[in-house]
């Protein structure tokens, strides 16, 4: 058995290293072999191909001291490789031996819709086979425990030449006697809604990866919080296209058949009093400016809006103002129409990345005394302090405080508070101009009176 060595190859003294052991084993000897390759910047090597083959690598900084190990965090792309004997197959790949198996042991090649092939940095960890040798891979991230959730259980930061003796991960290949066939993808995205494209407005679960041509398969499409499945466009290569409602499909997977999943936002009610917090999974982009969007920051006691945008960045919050208790569709977008509302490269102090809104956009929020949220109370619209166990709701924006700096009530600051006061409803007796100023009843010329506008002749 070999054992392979990637290491750094000149670190100064005290920096931390992630010496992570790797093992891949065959579900039994004789049937197959198995080997690792891996990125390091290079052509793709391939390491010793034999029944159990074991991987030593190191993963640190080049010649730089880091602080803080969280550096050391993300994605460490180690490919599993599995060749079958003449007579067998590769099932795919699992980090426990069983007598049998179901789909949910096999690890899952997360399926990237137009992500090329030669992607070693886990945006395409798809299952990949070359059906002339039977060959099947796919890439793991092995500076997370595989079997949990990876965003606490980072791999663990040890000294210098220093691994655990037994394999900190283990693999196992699934062969199996019968004749390799082609890997299918019968599943797509609609455009502009695969995930991770500024944010993910829903997923598509297979039953079972890799999907073998002839497979009885099971599609669960799943919206994100806040969103909603809309549909299944099917088209079966020959020219017919049906569609179905039904999020969970269920056929035999071909080539030629492909199931396109549409997802969508679902749509937004502005509050009583025209200003809400909001906050999404997936970027929106309001090019008709039918409300106004804003980042905001906490400055001398005060929430002060940012310059008004025409959308909100995915998982960021915002404070939106417009007609109340009106209920607006909301356009998703994507990379571009998002890097203009973020900025690119650049420190925008009234762009969203300098928002202090936090957010709301994949779960409620439990208060634990640091918390405000957006209301219309006895100070008038602002950012009232929430109680500890008060609950924030999923898709909201709120603004957090240390307990040092709590106070009751964070109003809104400067042309915000003309706003406010405009569409209060408690003030529904009071008329102001454009500009948010407060005018007489015979005032001439347009008016905004509950937060709408109007003519006086």
């Amino acid at each position: 058995m070999a054992v392979m060595l990637l290491a750094v190859s000149q670190v100064w003294a005290g920096t931390p290293y992630k010496n992570i052991h790797v093992a891949l084993k065959a579900s039994e000897i004789g049937v197959g072999k198995v080997y690792f390759t891996y990125d390091d910047d290079s052509p793709t090597t391939v390491k010793e191909t034999d029944d159990e083959v074991d991987f030593k690598l190191t993963l640190g900084e080049d010649g730089n001291e880091v602080d803080n190990t969280s550096d050391l965090k993300g994605f460490y792309p180690l490919q599993l490789c599995a060749t079958p004997k003449e007579g067998y197959r590769v099932r795919g790949f699992v980090t426990e031996l069983k007598e049998t198996y179901t789909d949910d042991d096999f690890l899952k090649g997360t399926y990237k819709d137009g992500a090329g092939d030669d992607d070693k940095h886990g945006k395409n960890n798809k299952y990949l086979l070359d059906e002339e040798t039977g060959t099947l891979k796919v890439f793991v991230n092995v500076n997370i425990d595989q079997t949990t959730d990876g965003e606490n259980n980072q791999a663990e930061v040890r000294g210098r030449n220093n691994w655990n003796e037994n394999p900190d991960f283990t693999f196992y290949a699934i062969f199996e006697e019968g004749e390799t066939k082609p890997i299918v993808q019968p599943y797509t995205y609609a455009d502009g809604q695969k995930p991770d494209d500024c944010g993910t407005v829903g997923v598509i679960i297979p039953s079972k990866e890799p999907i073998y041509e002839d497979d009885d398969i099971t599609l669960t499409a799943e919206p994100k919080p806040g969103c909603l499945f809309v549909k299944w466009v099917i088209d079966d290569g020959a020219g017919n296209v049906t569609e179905s409602t039904e999020p969970i499909v269920s056929f035999k997977a071909t080539k030629d058949v492909v199931y396109k999943a549409y997802f969508d936002i679902k749509p937004f009610t502005m509050s009583a009093f025209g200003v809400s917090t909001f906050s999404c999974p997936k970027a929106i982009q309001n090019d008709n400016i039918e409300f106004e969007c804003y980042p905001a920051i906490v400055e001398n006691g005060s929430v002060k809006l940012l310059d008004k945008l025409t959308g909100v960045p995915h998982e960021q919050g915002a404070i939106l103002i417009g007609e109340a208790n009106k209920t607006f569709e909301l356009p998703m977008t994507w990379l571009y129409g998002e890097i203009g509302l973020v900025g690119f490269g650049e420190d925008n102090p009234n762009k969203y990345n300098k928002n202090e809104l936090k957010n709301t956009a994949l779960a409620p929020v439990t208060a634990d005394g640091k918390q405000y949220v957006l209301a219309n109370g006895s100070n008038g619209v602002g950012f009232y302090h929430l109680k500890v166990g008060e609950v924030i709701p999923q898709g909201k924006a709120y603004i957090e405080l240390d307990e040092a700096d709590a106070k009751d009530f964070l109003p809104l600051d400067g042309e915000t508070t003309a706003i406010a006061n405009m569409i209060n409803p408690e003030k529904k007796n009071t008329v102001y101009n454009l500009q948010g100023q407060k005018v007489s009843d015979n005032y001439r010329g347009i008016v905004i009176m509950n937060g709408k506008k109007y003519f006086n002749k």
